[in-house]
């Protein structure tokens, strides 16, 4: 026989003594609290003797059959509390082994009620981790508590402080975020009324009103920080912290909620960047929807928002945005459903523009949210309801002005080159927006040359400047590039490249005797190169050879060799001896004098 559960129209509290199950999570009384009248095909579990199923298997539950159970048939409405409740509408069974076999589709609170009307608020009480209604009350469990998070004792105070989003390498970029410092507290008061009924005869049961939704004070107090060295975009989400609340009862259909914490960051910054900023926000909000029949869905959203900056540390070379927030969410369940879901979203936007070199930023605090019925768990004309609730913000913080950065400068073409020296310096564009205190000149054989190389000092200000670069080695490349310091640092020009001339060596050349001859060749050579110096001996003489200091060098009048030092030459040269032979002809003619060498 099945049960006909009904109630008289009228506000009253019912309480029912349910039949003990084998399953011992049921052994407790359930108090149904409304005003409500079950439709006579409704079967209660526990309420008869029928016990929670022994097996479910999707759309299939089996329930043992002891032989006094009541007569299931098609299209009756089973309600039961199994993993959050549900109601489910037969549409086939057979009995085999003890046990019914009952193959089902989900149910609406339309097929279960004939006649509900709820009409409440469920407040939550974090100091004794209970949630109250007019007629119920329903502890609060702590489902998850992410590590390092915790709630601060006998209040809804939630502790951020360092929650960590992201500490990582992504390729060369090093990412970081986290909240420094940080809580938010929301413990909001939860909506409900439900009016389910029909007043014309033979017209199926709907609902007629609708409203869940959530109501309370928000505070969320935030620092963040974020530190990048190189471009990058990057967005993550967390969860915190969720709070499992209930059982609230609909007659015997239960209610549960979740109220949840997730925390999230948002950011892109075009170059290495560091910015820390944060605010303290106050907030009162409502948020939700509501049915009626004859109008449809509408929207519950009505806030207000105030806040303040805590200071500001931003270090860019280019634009950067960055969003941190804190998203409360309620989650409704009916009979192992989700039904309708809310979030709301405080949250602190920093939005940094740099034109070189004028810098401005905006620090903003905002509040949006999001709606998502399902609603066909009330009633199968009721369509899904889903919207994103129009954004609020203020900028609290707003503020802009030049920027310093390192000086900007030319180097320089390098001129008067020679074996040891050589001319370059710099002209100075700008002075990045402060005094340039100190500039010069750095070179070396390292193609970036720096400060840790030779320099040299010219002073402070803007004007162009000259120096000297000595004590190079010959026939040797060098580096060489202007730079400039102001507070911001120190800069540095273009880089420009130069070779040394090789060394000069002299040649000197002399005539022995100076009479005896001329020679050629005589000069400054680089080191290393090929000469040839002549010799060519005057009338009356004759090239000796050439000799170097006492050592003779060459025979040879043309003498070809490397020069690799200073050298002087000598080209000697000898007179020419000449013989003069007399002889008398006949002999006995007479006799000769004056023969000899000449």
């Amino acid at each position: 026989m099945n049960l006909i559960y009904k109630i008289i129209k009228g506000f009253f509290l019912v309480a029912l003594a349910m039949l003990i199950s084998c399953n011992k999570d049921f052994m407790e009384i359930r108090k149904y609290t409304s005003n409500e009248m079950l439709h006579e095909n409704v079967i209660v579990v526990d309420s008869v003797k029928i016990a929670e199923p022994v097996m479910v298997e999707g759309d299939v539950y089996t329930y043992l059959n002891d032989g006094s159970m009541p007569s299931i048939q098609v299209n009756n409405i089973i309600v039961g509390q199994t993993n959050g409740g549900y109601i489910r509408k037969v549409k086939s069974f057979t009995t085999a082994n003890g046990k019914i076999i009952v193959e089902t589709e989900q149910a609406a609170l339309t097929d279960v009620f004939e006649r509900l009307f709820v009409d409440d608020t469920i407040k939550l009480d974090f100091s004794q981790m209970k949630a109250i209604s007019k007629t119920q009350t329903a502890p609060i469990k702590v489902a998850y508590m992410s590590e390092g998070t915790s709630l601060k004792s006998a209040t809804s105070i939630i502790n951020l402080n360092n929650t960590v989003f992201v500490d990582q390498m992504a390729g060369n970029t090093h990412v970081f975020a986290r909240i420094i410092e940080g809580t938010i507290d929301f413990a909001p008061d939860i909506i409900r009324q439900i009016d389910i009924s029909t007043n014309i005869i033979g017209i199926p049961t709907g609902v007629n009103s609708l409203t869940i939704g959530a109501t309370g004070a928000l505070t969320f107090n935030c620092e963040a920080e974020f530190t990048l060295d190189n471009t990058y975009a990057y967005q993550n989400e967390v969860t915190i912290a969720s709070f499992n609340i209930g059982p609230f009862w609909m007659g015997p259909v239960p209610l549960y909620i979740k109220l949840g914490f997730d925390a999230g960051v948002v950011f892109n910054f075009d170059a290495e960047a560091d910015l820390s900023a944060g605010f303290n926000a106050a907030a009162s909000v409502t948020f939700g929807a509501q049915y009626q029949e004859d109008e449809g869905w509408s929207t519950l959203w009505n806030r207000t928002l105030t806040a303040n900056q805590l200071p500001i540390e931003w270090s860019a070379g280019a634009a950067s945005g960055a969003v941190v927030y804190v998203k409360p969410s309620v989650a409704v369940t009916i009979a192992g459903v989700l039904g309708p879901y809310m979030d709301v979203k405080p949250d602190l936007v920093f939005n940094g523009d740099i034109n070189v070199p004028v810098w401005d930023y905006d620090l903003i605090a905002g509040i949006d949210g999001t709606l998502g019925f399902h609603a066909q768990i009330f009633g199968y004309s009721l369509a899904d309801y889903n919207t994103q609730l129009f954004r609020f913000e203020n900028v609290i913080a707003s503020q802009s002005g030049m920027m310093i950065m390192t000086p900007t400068i030319t180097t320089d073409i390098v001129t008067d080159i020679t074996s040891s020296s050589a001319k370059s310096g710099g002209v100075i564009s700008s002075d990045g927006g402060t005094v340039i205190t100190a500039k010069g000149i750095c070179w070396g054989a390292n193609p970036l040359p720096n400060l840790a190389n030779s320099v040299t000092q010219n002073g402070a200000g803007n004007d162009p400047f000259i120096s000297n670069m000595t004590g190079l080695y010959p026939s040797t490349p060098y580096f060489v590039r202007a730079f400039a310091t102001n507070s911001k640092g120190t800069a540095y020009g273009n880089v420009r490249m130069f070779l040394t001339n090789p060394t000069n060596y002299t040649l000197t050349l002399n005539s022995n005797p100076v009479s005896g001859g001329t020679v050629n060749g005589a000069d400054q050579y680089p080191s290393g190169q090929q000469v040839t110096v002549t010799a060519s001996a005057n009338s009356g003489y004759a090239f000796t050879n050439w000799t170097e200091g006492t050592t003779i060098v060459s025979t040879n009048a043309n003498y070809t060799f490397v020069i690799t030092s200073n050298r002087t030459l000598v080209a000697n040269f000898t007179t020419n001896q000449y013989t003069v032979s007399l002889s008398s002809n006949p002999l006995t003619g007479g006799t000769t004098s004056g023969g000899g060498s000449y």
